[in-house]
């Protein structure tokens, strides 16, 4: 286990950016002992080979966060009608937490999804989505059918459950309820960046406001505060797919395996382009 758990470590964009500056090798020479096929691997340089053989011993024995987020993903994906009217994005700051995934497509279906992993502790899964329901009307959380059992006693039952399955399937142990009373238009305002509020701002009162930058958060975030929830909520909805437009990447030959850490990490769209370059050549 303890073994299985230092190759996760690939699937971090840490050494997604080593493969891009050709600086993996040290790692990879660390791995060798353990793991047979990495000689391969460094004998021709075939990072296909290690992510494909990685993924399918992390699945097997060490279901870390990356593995939930790559089955869910895939999965929307592979549902043509939801992947053309779905937006995901991962790792987006809410409140004191950080939501693992978010989805966003009609006002009814924005959605925050929380991984716990069956190496993830549940003791902050309460205080966690309790943070979420103050940017999202659906809340769901996904885990083992072991780590679910415990989090299904102490969850509120406003919370959609969704459960890994042995074969990487996903079923739907109970929908969320839609919940849009404890949405909070200061939570969701600090999640943006500035040209994000100013654009808010812009649309909705046709003007941003003419103060030093040292104001221009303050003065927005005054004005946001006047918005009704309901035109806020749309509106903020709206600066986040245009977030999600402007960094995804997307190429036809990038496998389940590798389709977050090439669509949806923090790499940049470039960096996310020079990586399957390298992983996947031509």
């Amino acid at each position: 286990m303890k073994h299985v758990a230092q190759l996760s470590r690939i699937f971090t964009t840490t050494f997604a950016r080593k493969i891009i500056n050709g600086s993996d090798e040290l790692f990879l020479n660390e791995l060798k002992p353990t793991f047979s096929f990495i000689n391969e691997v460094l004998a021709n340089s075939d990072y296909e080979l290690l992510y494909k053989n990685a993924f399918i011993l992390l699945a097997n024995d060490y279901r870390n966060e990356y593995i939930y987020k790559t089955v869910f993903y895939s999965q929307i994906l592979e549902d043509k009608e939801k992947s053309s009217n779905f937006s995901v994005i991962s790792e987006l700051r809410t409140g004191n937490s950080i939501a693992d995934i978010a989805t966003f497509g009609s006002k009814r279906t924005s959605n925050s999804i929380e991984i716990k992993s069956d190496i993830d502790k549940i003791s902050k899964a309460t205080t966690q989505v309790i943070d979420y329901q103050k940017m999202f009307p659906l809340v769901s959380l996904i885990s083992s059918k072991d780590q679910i059992d415990k989090i299904f006693k102490v969850i509120s039952k406003d919370i959609g459950l969704l459960v890994l399955n042995n074969d990487l399937s996903i079923n739907i142990l109970r929908n969320a309820k839609y919940n849009d009373s404890l949405l909070d238009k200061k939570t969701m305002f600090y999640t943006l960046r500035r040209h994000e509020y100013e654009l808010l701002i812009k649309e909705y009162y046709g003007y941003v406001p003419n103060v030093p930058n040292g104001l221009i958060f303050s003065e927005c975030f005054s004005l946001a505060m006047e918005i009704p929830m309901l035109f806020f909520y749309r509106l903020f909805r709206k600066r986040l797919a245009e977030r999600i437009q402007i960094e995804d990447y997307s190429d036809n030959r990038i496998p389940n395996y590798l389709t977050f850490i090439a669509r949806k990490s923090s790499l940049t769209k470039n960096e996310k382009k020079q990586f399957i370059e390298k992983v996947l050549p031509h």
